[in-house]
């Protein structure tokens, strides 16, 4: 027989936090939203040719509103977007490895259950070669990067196919292309309660 519950509102509170409803084919827990403050305000600066800034900003509901724009770039063109694990933007953005992963995830859209943690899809350039960022990111837990600190942003030259092609890159790169160009996501000054 069950022993009696301490009379605390703590003690409620963590049995019902602990509750896991259960599906044929499925296990889903409900877990409380990440803590704003764990993820850290972003810039990414373009050099020339390129030019512009993007900035990846902490919301109180603990997703990163990623918006700004980039000039410089092939004119009505759709291009693959991605984070990607070194911030080593030497050798024409050749060095900046993969794209940013936790664990043996695939390639795959931004909104899809499985992809990489660096995963943003693909953006359209204006007539005038110009592209803008207004995406809301919800970033996976845990994420050591806490929203993308040191790693680069790259734009590739080519359409993302977001791993639906069967295709030998489509689960690795989306068969997206080269880089056409890169910048470094460092730390910004802003805080977390700017952007409420």
């Amino acid at each position: 027989m069950l022993g009696r519950l301490p009379n605390k509102p703590q003690c409620l509170a963590a049995v019902l936090f602990l509750l896991v409803y259960s599906s044929a084919d499925a296990c889903i827990s409900f877990t409380l939203a990440p803590d704003p403050t764990w993820l850290i305000p972003g810039i990414a600066t373009f050099e020339t040719p390129y030019g512009g800034q993007v900035r990846f900003k902490p919301l109180t509901n603990g997703s990163l509103q990623i918006n700004g724009s980039v000039t410089g770039l092939p004119p009505n063109k759709t291009l693959g977007v991605h984070v990607h694990e070194n911030g080593d933007l030497s050798n024409g953005c050749q060095n900046v490895g993969s794209h940013w992963s936790l664990a043996e995830q695939t390639h795959g859209d931004m909104r899809a259950k499985y992809r990489h943690a660096g995963d943003l899809g693909n953006l359209k350039t204006d007539a005038h070669g110009v592209m803008q960022f207004d995406l809301v990111y919800w970033p996976f837990e845990d994420d050591p990067s806490r929203g993308f600190i040191g790693l680069a942003l790259v734009i590739k030259d080519r359409e993302d196919n977001l791993g639906l092609d069967h295709g030998a890159l489509s689960s690795t790169t989306g068969n997206s292309g080269e880089p056409l160009t890169c910048a470094v996501i460092g730390r910004a000054r802003a805080q977390v309660e700017e952007f409420e």
